[in-house]
């Protein structure tokens, strides 16, 4: 399975740190194959990952343009039901799957989109593997 993450912001952002950079690297720690911003030729994916301020519509039409059978995750959307519009709405029919960072999240977003994975909010920093010497 190939993996791709698509999001050009900052690592300082919290959410393109955690969700995006970390998650690539545990997947890349497991020997998954997984790229980042590796846009050139999406059709090489089984998976593509939007990042939480890239989840546009021109997005999802350029993956299924060019894979029609890849699967598009989306990281942690911000929907307020009061707010989706028309993009919004036809964006989250053809998204496969959400990814967010806790319980509380995916029961709101349960609403939206049954397929929902949980990765929690943890910084790959704080992650350091004990070592007992005796």
């Amino acid at each position: 399975m190939k993996i791709l993450f698509i999001d050009h912001r900052s690592p300082k952002i919290g959410s393109t740190r955690i969700w995006v950079h970390n998650l690539h690297h545990w997947l890349c720690q497991l020997g998954i194959e997984a790229a980042l911003n590796d846009t050139e030729d999406l059709a090489r994916y089984d998976v593509v990952i939007l990042g939480k301020g890239v989840g546009s519509l021109q997005w999802v039409d350029r993956i299924e343009s060019e894979n029609p059978s890849a699967l598009i995750g989306w990281v942690n959307p911000s929907i307020d039901p009061s707010l989706v519009d028309s993009e919004t709405r036809r964006r989250n029919e053809r998204i496969d799957f959400l990814l967010v960072g806790s319980v509380e999240e995916r029961d709101f977003r349960l609403q939206f989109k049954r397929e929902i994975f949980i990765f929690p909010l943890i910084e790959r920093l704080y992650t350091g593997w004990k070592e007992h010497t005796d």
